[in-house]
């Protein structure tokens, strides 16, 4: 019981600080962009392929940003 707990535990910090591991505040902004693209893709890959076209681009003409308050 005590190996399955502690495995447990190490497998919740050890996922917890890889998810803190990209900080897009510190990044570049092209940097950044193309990271958010390069993730964005792989997730629709994942779990929606059929609604992935390579033959598609979209333009972004507009950015709306809601205030969220910090916790």
């Amino acid at each position: 019981m005590k190996i399955i707990l502690l495995s447990l535990l190490l497998t919740v910090c050890c996922v917890s600080s890889y998810a803190q591991k990209t900080d897009l505040r510190k990044m570049q902004p092209q940097q950044r962009d193309e990271y958010l693209v390069k993730l964005a893709k792989e997730v629709v890959l994942n779990f929606g392929s059929d609604y992935y076209s390579e033959a598609l681009h979209c333009i972004q003409k507009e950015v709306r940003v809601s205030p969220v308050p910090y916790v």
